[in-house]
C-alpha cells in the first residue's frame, strides 16, 4: 500500500500481466519484493518510479496480511468464465506474544497482524463451510514461540515445528485431500463469479445451466440460419455437428443463441457448456451430471448422451483455445446434434454433416444498419439511415462493435454524424467506451479489443511479427507470394536492389523474421510460412479467399493491430521493405499479374516512405503499369532527381531511370520532356555502350514512338526501319524490342494509311507475342488494341467488337475497369457501336467512360479529350447541338494549348467544329476553318496523315455541295477517291460510297452541262416552229 495512506488500508496489487483496470505500479520484480517486504515498523519504505512518478511503498500486511480474498476477487476479474478447484491458503504460523516480549513496538505489530490474518482466513472458512474439498487452510501452531524477529538464524526450529505440524493426523487428513483436489482439478470447478460470497450446499451449487436468450437487439444472419436449419434437420437422423467460426467479435455465438431460441422445441435437451478450456467443459459437463442425476462427473454426462437416443443438442460456445482438444468431449454415437462456436478455423474438422461449417465473418451491410438504428433506439428516415450506412461501414460491419456504438450513441444522446466523427478522430477509445457504461444490451461485458487481445497474446512470436508488418500494407489481397519474392531478393538482390537489401538485412529483427522461412539452402520453405499464417488463423485474425488465393485481415483488427507495434517508424519500413524487394521489371504474365496486386498495399504505405528514392523507384513501376500515371511520375522524378544527385547524369542507373521517367511523360501527353529525356539517353548508351548496343537500341526504339505522339512520322519510321533490323540481329526475331518496334512500325503505315500492311504487320505480331508471352499479356492486347482499331477503320466492325470485348475482358480481370487502357478500349468499343448505327449504346458508354477519364486522368489529358470529342460528335449527330457545341468548343481549346498545331488531334478538333458549324447554319464559318486547315495540310505540315485529311476534304466536298457549288464539290470528292483508294483500297464501303457520290456528282454536272447547252436550241426550234405554222394559217 502506499506509506502515505496506511491508514485507509487499500492494497495495491503488483501485477507481472495487464489488468483492464487499477493497474499497479510496473517496476522490477526486485522492487515488488522490497515494497511487499517493508513492513511498517520494521523497514524503510520503499520507492518507486512510475511513469515519471515517484512513490513510496509499505507492505500490506495490515488489512490484508492474508491476502486470499485479495486473491479470489482477482481471479474474477481476470478468469470471469473460468472454474476453481482448489483454494489452499498458507498462514505465516501462530504468533505468542511470548515469543516477541522483548520486543514492545514488535509485539503490538505482530498481534495486529495475527489478528488480521486470522480474521480473514475464518471469513473465508464461513464463505466456504457448505463445499468439500475446495478451501484448505495449513497454519503452522508453533511456528513463531520464542522466535523474535532478529532471529533470522533460527531456521532449523521453524522447519522442525512445520514438520511437526504436518505430522498430526488431522494435517496429514486436509493435506491428502488437497493433492487429491489438486490432481483431480478436471473433475471440479466453482465459477470464480460464485467464489466472492457465501456458497450453498455442494448438491445445490451448480444447477443445470440453460442457454441464455440470444441478444434483444439480434439482426439479421438468415444465411447462417438457414444453413444451420438444413444441416441439422436434413432428416437422417445422423449425428450432426455443426462448427459456427469466425473472428472474435462477429456474432458466432448470438447465432448459435438465436438459432436454439427457434428451435429448442424440437430438441428433448438443450447443454449450453462453455467451452473455452477443458476445465470449463469439463465443469459444465459435471454440472449436467448431477442436476440431471446421470452421475457426479463429466464422463457421466458424455456416457449418458452417448447411450441416450433422444434428439439432444450440445453448445459448446466459445472453443477457442488452438489447444483444445473438443473431440474428447463430443460423445461417441450416430446420433445427438452438437454445435461449436470458435475462433479456431481448424476447428471445423470436426463438422459432420451437409454443409456443417459456417464461417462468420461481418454482418451484411442493411442488416449492420438496421442493428446500428435499433441498438442507438433511432427512428429511421433517409437522411438517418445514409449516416447509419456509414458509421456501419466504419466498423467493418463487425456485430459487436456496430452493437458497442449503438449502444453508446444511445446512452451519450449523441447523433450519428456525431458519432461518426468522433469515431473517425478516436476509433480505437471509443469503442472501448462501452465498458464504462453501466446500462448494456446483455451480460456481454468485454469490449470487441479485449476479446482480441486475449487471442492475440497467445501467437508465437513471429506470427505476432507477421501481423504487425501487414498492420501496414492493405487489409486485403495479402499473398504468399509477396513474401516469396521478396526472400528471393535478399539471396540474389539485383544491382538497383542492393540498397534495398542492405537495409534489410542490417534489421535484425526482419532478418531474423525472413530466416523463419528459408531452408538450410536459402530456398523459400512454405510450411514454416502456412505456420505462422495458421497460428494467426486459429484465432480467426486472418482470414483466406481461395477464389483468388490471398489472405485478408478484417479493418478493425488490422487497426488494432497497428497500435500494438511499439516503434512504428520502423515496422512500416520493415512493410515497405518487402513490399519493395517483391517486384521486379520481369514481363511474364504471372510478374505483371503480381505487381497488379500491389497497387493497394503502396497506398496504404505514408507518403513519405513511398518518396525514398530506394523504394520511388520500385512503387513508381508498379504506378505505371497499374495505370496511375501521375503518381508514378512524380515518384519516377524523385528517383531521377536523387540519381543526378548522387551519380550523375551519365551513370547507367540514371540513364535506366531517365528512360523510365521518359515512358511516364509519354502517356502522360507530356511529349517535348520525354523527347529531351530520350535524346540524353540514346547518346550517352552510344557514348558508353556503342551505338549498337542492345541498351541504346532500346532506348531509339522508344524515341521512334515519342516522335509518333507529336506526329512526327517520317522520322519515326525511319528510325524504326533501322531499329527493327538491329533488334532482329541483336536480339531475335521474336524479342520484346523486336515484336515493339514493328508494333510501332504498323502505327506508321496506318498513319500513312497504308492499312492493308498494318493489319498484316500487326497480325503477325499478335501471332508471336500469343506464343511467347500469352494471350493475356498487356503487350499482346495493346496490339490486339491497335488491331481492333486498324480493322474498325477498315470496316470490319463485327470482328472489331469480338475483338475488343476480348480486350476489355482481360484488362479488366488484370488491372480493373478503371485502368486508362481498359477506358480507351472501351472509348473504341462506343465508336464500333457508332459505326453500327448504335448511337445511344455509344453514348452511353462514351459518358460513363469519360466520367471515369477525369476522374483517374484529369480532364487534360490526351485519352480523356478524345472521348470528350467523341462524346461531342455522337451529341452532333443525335442534334443536342448546345451539348455538343459545350464540349467540341472545349476539347478545341485545350487540344490548342497543349498540342502543336500540326497534331492529328487537332485537325479532329476542326473537323468536328467545322461540322458543328454547319448544323448551325454557319457555312461561311464551316468551310473558313476548313479550308485554312486544308492549305495547313498541304502545304505547310510535315503531317499530311492521308489516314485522317481526306475526312476533311470530305467535308467541305459535301459542304460545297450542300451550297450548289457542283464543281467544286466534284474536285474535292474525286480527292477523296483517290486517298481513300490509298487508305482503304477499293472494295472498302466508305472507298464505294465515295465513288458512287461521285458518280452522282459527275452525272449532275453532265446534266447541267446538256441543260445549258440544249436551251437555246430549244429556244431556236420553238420559234422556227411558230414561224412555220403562222405561215401555213396564212396561206
Amino acid at each position: 500500500m502506499l506509506a502515505e495512506n496506511m491508514a485507509g488500508g487499500v492494497p495495491i496489487l503488483i501485477r507481472s500481466y495487464e489488468a483492464l483496470e487499477n493497474e499497479g505500479p510496473r517496476c522490477t520484480i526486485k522492487e515488488a519484493a522490497r515494497a511487499t517486504t517493508a513492513t511498517p515498523g520494521l523497514f524503510k519504505p520503499v520507492t518507486i518510479i512510475d511513469q515519471g512518478l515517484q512513490l513510496s511503498y509499505v507492505d500490506a500486511g495490515f488489512g490484508t496480511n492474508n491476502p486470499t480474498a485479495c486473491m479470489l476477487a482477482e481471479a474474477e476479474r481476470v478468469f470471469p468464465d473460468r472454474g476453481v478447484s482448489t483454494i489452499i491458503s498458507i498462514g505465516s504460523g501462530r504468533l505468542s506474544s511470548v515469543g516477541i516480549s522483548q520486543y514492545s513496538s514488535a509485539r503490538r505489530l505482530g498481534l495486529k497482524l495475527l489478528t488480521d490474518g486470522e480474521r480473514v482466513a475464518q471469513e473465508l472458512a464461513r464463505r466456504f463451510q457448505n463445499t468439500t474439498n475446495l478451501y484448505f487452510r495449513f497454519n503452522v501452531e508453533q511456528g513463531l514461540q520464542r522466535i523474535g524477529p532478529g532471529s533470522w538464524d533460527r531456521m532449523g526450529d521453524i522447519i522442525g515445528h512445520t514438520r511437526q505440524y504436518i505430522q498430526t493426523s488431522d494435517t496429514h487428513e486436509k493435506l491428502t485431500r488437497a493433492i487429491k483436489s489438486i490432481s483431480n482439478h478436471v473433475e471440479a470447478g466453482v465459477p470464480t463469479s460464485q467464489l466472492n460470497g457465501t456458497l450453498a450446499a455442494s448438491e445445490n451449487l451448480q444447477p443445470l445451466k440453460e442457454s441464455p436468450s440470444p441478444s434483444p437487439v439480434f439482426t439479421g444472419r438468415v444465411d447462417a440460419l438457414a444453413q444451420m436449419c438444413n444441416s441439422i434437420f436434413d432428416g437422417s437422423g445422423a449425428r450432426r455437428v455443426f462448427v459456427l467460426h469466425g473472428l472474435g467479435g462477429s456474432g458466432k455465438t448470438q447465432i448459435a443463441l438465436k438459432f436454439v431460441d427457434m428451435y429448442k422445441e424440437r430438441f428433448s435437451n438443450v447443454f449450453y457448456i462453455d467451452a473455452s478450456s477443458s476445465t470449463t467443459i469439463r465443469a459444465g459437463l459435471k454440472h449436467v451430471a448431477l442436476a440431471k442425476r446421470y452421475g457426479s462427473t463429466s464422463d457421466d454426462t458424455i456416457a449418458w448422451l452417448t447411450g441416450c437416443s433422444e434428439n439432444w443438442l450440445i453448445v459448446y460456445n466459445n472453443a477457442d483455445d488452438a489447444k483444445l482438444d473438443i473431440q474428447s468431449y463430443i460423445p461417441p454415437c450416430s446420433h445427438g446434434n452438437i454445435i461449436i462456436t470458435t475462433r479456431n478455423k481448424n476447428a471445423v474438422v470436426h463438422a459432420q454433416g451437409t454443409q456443417s461449417c459456417y464461417q462468420v465473418s461481418g454482418m451484411l451491410p442493411s442488416d449492420a444498419k438496421e442493428l446500428l438504428l435499433k441498438t442507438a433506439h433511432i427512428t429511421a428516415d433517409e437522411g438517418m439511415e445514409e449516416v447509419a450506412a456509414k458509421v456501419a461501414k466504419e466498423l467493418g460491419y463487425l456485430a459487436l462493435a456496430v452493437v458497442h456504438a449503438g449502444a453508446y450513441i444511445c446512452v451519450h444522446e449523441c447523433t450519428l454524424l456525431d458519432y461518426l466523427t468522433m469515431y473517425q478522430d478516436y476509433r480505437l477509445k471509443l469503442l472501448e467506451e462501452y465498458r464504462n457504461l453501466v446500462q448494456k444490451i446483455d451480460d456481454y461485458d468485454e469490449t470487441i479489443y479485449t476479446t482480441w487481445r486475449v487471442s492475440y497474446q497467445k501467437l508465437r512470436p513471429n506470427t505476432v511479427l507477421l501481423l504487425q508488418i501487414l498492420a501496414f500494407i492493405h487489409h486485403e489481397g495479402i499473398t504468399e507470394e509477396t513474401f516469396r519474392r521478396a526472400n528471393q531478393k535478399f539471396i540474389n538482390p539485383k544491382s538497383m536492389e542492393f540498397t534495398l537489401v542492405q537495409a534489410a538485412t542490417s534489421d535484425e529483427a526482419l532478418n531474423r523474421f525472413m530466416l523463419e522461412f528459408r531452408t538450410d539452402q536459402s530456398s523459400w520453405y512454405r510450411p514454416s510460412f502456412l505456420n505462422a499464417i495458421s497460428d494467426a488463423r486459429s484465432y480467426s485474425l486472418i482470414e483466406y479467399n481461395s477464389t483468388n488465393e490471398s489472405y485478408s485481415i478484417h479493418p478493425l483488427v488490422h487497426s488494432w493491430i497497428h497500435t500494438t507495434v511499439e516503434d512504428i517508424g520502423s515496422m512500416s519500413k520493415r512493410a515497405a521493405t518487402l513490399l519493395a524487394l517483391s517486384i521486379d521489371r520481369n514481363q511474364d504474365f504471372r510478374d505483371v499479374e503480381f505487381r497488379s496486386t500491389l497497387v493497394s498495399h503502396v497506398n496504404a504505405l505514408s507518403p513519405e516512405l513511398r518518396s525514398q528514392p530506394s523504394f520511388a523507384r520500385q512503387f513508381s513501376f508498379v504506378y505505371f503499369e497499374s495505370g496511375q500515371w501521375e503518381m508514378a511520375e512524380k515518384l519516377q522524378e524523385l528517383v531521377v532527381e536523387s540519381d543526378r544527385h548522387t551519380l550523375g547524369d551519365n551513370d547507367l542507373m540514371t540513364l535506366t531511370d531517365m528512360h523510365e521517367l521518359a515512358m511516364i511523360y509519354q502517356v502522360n501527353g507530356r511529349f517535348k520532356d520525354a523527347e529531351a529525356l530520350q535524346t540524353h539517353v540514346v547518346e550517352s548508351r552510344a557514348h558508353l555502350l556503342g551505338a549498337s548496343h542492345e541498351e541504346t537500341t532500346r532506348a531509339l526504339a522508344y524515341l521512334s514512338i515519342t516522335y509518333q505522339y507529336q506526329c512526327r512520322y517520317q522520322e519515326a519510321e525511319a528510325i524504326q526501319l533501322k531499329v527493327l533490323e538491329e533488334a532482329k540481329r541483336l536480339l531475335g526475331p521474336e524479342a520484346r524490342e523486336t515484336l515493339m518496334t514493328m508494333h510501332a512500325l504498323a502505327t506508321s503505315y496506318s498513319i500513312q494509311g497504308r492499312l492493308s500492311e498494318a493489319v498484316a504487320l500487326q497480325t503477325h505480331v499478335l501471332a508471336t507475342e500469343t506464343k511467347t508471352l500469352g494471350p493475356k499479356h498487356p503487350t499482346t492486347l495493346m496490339t490486339l488494341f491497335n488491331l481492333v482499331s486498324h480493322h474498325k477503320d477498315l470496316g470490319n466492325l463485327e470482328l472489331a467488337e469480338r475483338l475488343i470485348t476480348r480486350y476489355i475482358d482481360s484488362y479488366t480481370k488484370l488491372f480493373g475497369k478503371y485502368h486508362p487502357d481498359t477506358l480507351k478500349a472501351t472509348d473504341l468499343l462506343a465508336q464500333i457501336y457508332f459505326g453500327q448505327n448504335r448511337i445511344h449504346e455509344a453514348e452511353h458508354l462514351q459518358r460513363e467512360t469519360l466520367e471515369f477519364l477525369e476522374r483517374t486522368l484529369g480532364n487534360k489529358h490526351m485519352l480523356t479529350l478524345t472521348t470528350k470529342g467523341n462524346l461531342g460528335s455522337t451529341y452532333l449527330t443525335r442534334g443536342r447541338l448546345s451539348e455538343a457545341e459545350t464540349i467540341i468548343l472545349g476539347v478545341y481549346e485545350a487540344r490548342k494549348e497543349l498540342l502543336a498545331k500540326e497534331h492529328s488531334d487537332n485537325l479532329s478538333s476542326i473537323i468536328n467544329l467545322a461540322a458543328l458549324y454547319r448544323e448551325q447554319g454557319r457555312v461561311g464559318d464551316a468551310e473558313h476553318m476548313m479550308r485554312e486547315e486544308l492549305d495547313f495540310r498541304l502545304n505547310v505540315s510535315s503531317n499530311k496523315a492521308p489516314a485522317t485529311t481526306w475526312i476533311l476534304i470530305n467535308n467541305l466536298a459535301n459542304l460545297y455541295a450542300l451550297q450548289g457549288r457542283c464543281q467544286e464539290a466534284a474536285v474535292m470528292q474525286e480527292k477523296v477517291v483517290s486517298l481513300q483508294m490509298t487508305v482503304f483500297g477499293a472494295q472498302h464501303p466508305k472507298t464505294v460510297s465515295s465513288v458512287r457520290t461521285l458518280a452522282e456528282m459527275q452525272w449532275n454536272l453532265k446534266k447541267a452541262r446538256w441543260s445549258k447547252l440544249a436551251y437555246p436550241a430549244l429556244s431556236l426550234l420553238v420559234v422556227v416552229l411558230a414561224s412555220l405554222v403562222f405561215r401555213m394559217f396564212a396561206l
